[in-house]
């Protein structure tokens, strides 16, 4: 393993195409290299690094820039995390003026595997900072097997997170302005397997989840994002792609394959089961909208099924393009829980604003069924904004209860 730290200068850390790395503990944390700085840190990587704890935490690569301008990861190497929550590669630059920056390139290969957690690439956990960024070319696999034994139990499996690091279960909002940005043009495999979770647990699987307070959410993706779920009896949330801001705006493109599916068994005891595509969100009063434009493919699979979904609260706007593919397919059986009934529901789009106006336009093709409900486009605002659906393509609805 290779440490380097610097109290008032930079670290930079270079492991040559022949070179490898590999960190092991029983115990113990793993760590393959640990890059901590109080300027800037850059790690550049072209062979191999393993960071493998059978009973702790394991991270492969981890690049800390405390005041600094700039921390930055670049690897085209293979790069190994395995341990009871694992992180790939981890960047963050707490500076004023701060850009934290993980680049994984085509011949670049990212595996991680968790018990509790896993994350191929986590960028930003810092208080300040201007900018946060991810960007994947190459292969990035992520695996959580095991965990949900107990009630309240949550696993969590994530390709790539943007935003903050670490392990946390649940987005860790900081006071900067800090924007974020997610590319995707290769390939993100995100697996959650807990077959034998128990009710009240949970398993979340991510393929890009990007978030921040003040500033802008961008995400694109052109490559492919693939998502599969098993939260047993406990329930599991499967998507492609999660962005969210507080006070800023979301804007998500894709021009690639998403497919997300989960195994789980919603029963009466609370468990759900949830598979969407693509999510953007915007969530408090200030916030200047939220967008998706889809040329690609979406196919989404489980009790709950959406292609798309969009919200905007309070005044913001939302807004969703469709000239690609969209597939949501909704599969089980109807519960009662607590003198509810839950029925299984697929929705091609679903565009909600509070009190802004929601636009839906569409010219591709959406196909929403179910075996109870379903619904290609769902589009309202709640409180008095305008609502427009444009369609010239082709929408389908199928179940006991379908709209169009």
């Amino acid at each position: 393993a290779v440490t380097a730290k610097s109290l008032h200068g930079n670290v930079s850390i270079d492991n040559r195409v022949l070179g490898a790395i590999t960190a092991e503990a029983d115990t113990g944390y793993a760590m393959g290299v640990n890059a901590h700085a109080y300027d800037t840190v850059n790690i550049t990587n072209e062979g191999a690094i393993s960071a493998i704890s059978a009973m702790n935490n394991a991270t492969g690569v981890s690049a800390v820039a405390t005041s600094g301008d700039s921390s930055y990861v670049g690897n085209s190497g293979n790069i190994t995390a395995q341990g009871q929550s694992a992180i790939g590669v981890y960047a963050d630059a707490s500076g004023s003026a701060g850009t934290a920056t993980v680049t994984n390139s085509g011949a670049g290969t990212i595996a991680v595997t968790g018990v509790s957690h896993a994350t191929g690439i986590a960028v930003g956990d810092g208080l300040h900072g201007i900018a946060n960024n991810a960007d994947n070319a190459g292969t990035i696999t992520v695996v959580t097997s095991g965990g949900g034994y107990y009630a309240g139990a949550r696993t969590q499996s994530i390709g790539m997170k943007v935003g903050s690091g670490g392990f946390a279960d649940r987005p860790k909002y900081s006071n900067s302005q800090a924007s974020v940005t997610a590319t995707n043009s290769g390939n993100i495999n995100v697996t959650s397997d807990s077959p034998n979770a128990i009710p009240g647990s949970s398993a979340w699987s991510y393929g890009i989840f990007a978030y921040a307070k003040n500033g802008n959410v961008t995400v694109t993706n052109s490559g492919g994002i693939s998502v599969q779920g098993d939260g047993g009896f406990g329930g599991g949330v499967v998507k492609g792609i999660y962005a969210d801001t507080k006070y800023g705006g979301v804007s998500v493109t894709n021009a690639g394959d998403i497919t997300v599916a989960t195994g789980s068994t919603p029963i009466q005891s609370g468990g759900f089961d949830l598979a969407l595509g693509i999510q953007s969100n915007t969530l408090k009063y200030g916030s200047s909208g939220a967008s998706v434009d889809n040329s690609g493919h979406i196919s989404a699979s489980g009790w709950e099924a959406y292609g798309i979904g969009a919200y905007g609260a309070y005044n913001a706007n939302v807004g969703v393009t469709n000239s690609g593919d969209i597939e949501a397919h909704a599969h089980g059986a109807t519960v009662l829980y607590r003198n509810n009934v839950y029925a299984p529901t697929a929705v091609g789009i679903s565009a909600i604003a509070t009190s802004g106006d929601s636009t839906v336009s569409n010219s591709g093709s959406i196909t929403a069924a179910s075996d109870a409900n379903a619904s290609g486009i769902r589009a309202w605002s709640k409180r008095g904004g305008n609502f427009f659906v444009d369609n010239s393509g082709s929408i389908t609805a199928t179940g006991d209860l379908a709209f169009g």
